[in-house]
């Protein structure tokens, strides 16, 4: 602590245009001197400091605090790190409130109808069927509601060209999702889904159709109605999955191994119309009677008579020839 001590000499008067009895700043040695207890001045005291104006005063002992710059300094920073710390401790602490306060719950999108393995098993590409090829593929879609999911496309497929990724997209597309939610507000998002095609080996026994025993009076019925009719759709476009150069490549070989011919026409079209038509309808076919509901292309399709030894000799010649050239993924 100092003590502010008066000037030697009375200053000169001034006049109030010229700023009397305003404060003014004088230099240590000429009226306004710090000194502490000791009546030292300490080094580290301004050079100037504020002074009051003597004249026509009385002697006032004015007391000034004295710190050290470098103590200020330190204080200083104390005080912005405190405020920093704080500052810090608060935000924590609302953070940590609001998050207790409001929890987020998250809510997976799930299948409410999924696809339906018939469907699955319709829409598997043709020709992978035929030469005992299984595949999968990975689907990605857009859901912003409970429903069907749309802008589907294919994300990753485990065997190329063969058709198991368009296929899929209409088998994911088919079923009906339950869309994500934030605290039980829908939000919409893109979804994935896995579809397997799995299709039977060649090499193993062919699946047993569960087929009513015809007659022998539907097996005639069937045998004249496919000699006479010949719009009955039958097994010959298994490639509409394949693109247009594998197309052509397959239908050469098929060409070569499994030649159409009218015997074999005609079996296979025996097979399909007993198969799918009772008796009395194939009399009211051959009759022209009365209209029959026809069963669709894939109905027929899978009413085709199971290949014979001889076929399924071909048929692996086949497999072999286009794994051999393409992807089999086997």
């Amino acid at each position: 602590m100092a003590t502010w001590l008066p000037p030697a000499a009375p200053a000169t008067p001034r006049s109030p245009a010229s700023g009397a009895n305003q404060p003014r700043l004088r230099s240590p040695d000429r009226g306004c001197r710090v000194k502490d207890r000791s009546g030292r001045v300490p080094r580290d005291a301004a050079r100037f400091r504020l002074c009051a104006p003597s004249r026509g005063l009385p002697p006032t002992r004015v007391l000034l605090s004295f710190v050290p710059m470098r103590t200020l300094r330190i204080m200083i920073w104390r005080l912005l790190s405190a405020t920093l710390a704080l500052t810090i401790m608060a935000s924590g602490a609302l953070a940590q409130t609001d998050a207790t306060v409001r929890p987020v719950v998250f809510t997976s999108p799930t299948w409410t109808s999924p696809p339906d393995a018939d469907v699955t098993e319709a829409l598997s590409p043709a020709f992978a069927q035929l030469i005992g090829i299984s595949g999968s593929a990975i689907i990605e879609c857009l859901l912003h509601d409970d429903g069907h999911p749309f802008d589907c496309r294919v994300v990753e497929e485990s065997v190329h060209g063969l058709g198991f990724g368009s296929a899929a997209r209409l088998v994911v597309a088919s079923g009906t999702l339950r869309a994500s939610r934030v605290n039980g507000e829908i939000t919409s998002g893109r979804v994935r889904a896995r579809v397997n095609f799995v299709n039977r080996d060649l090499g193993g026994k062919p699946d047993e159709m569960s087929w009513p025993t015809p007659t022998p009076e539907a097996l005639r019925l069937a045998a004249e109605l496919a000699e006479q009719r010949e719009e009955f759709p039958l097994d010959t476009d298994r490639m509409e999955d394949l693109d247009y150069d594998r197309r052509a490549v397959v239908e050469a070989w098929l060409a070569e191994l499994l030649p159409s011919t009218p015997e074999t026409r005609k079996r296979t079209r025996t097979t399909q119309l007993v198969r799918l038509f009772s008796e009395d309808d194939l009399q009211r076919i051959l009759a022209r009677e009365e209209p029959v509901q026809m069963p669709s292309k894939e109905a027929f399709m899978e009413a085709c008579p199971d290949p014979t030894a001889e076929e399924m000799v071909q048929l692996r010649e086949l497999r072999r020839r286009y794994c051999e050239r393409y992807e089999c993924g086997v």
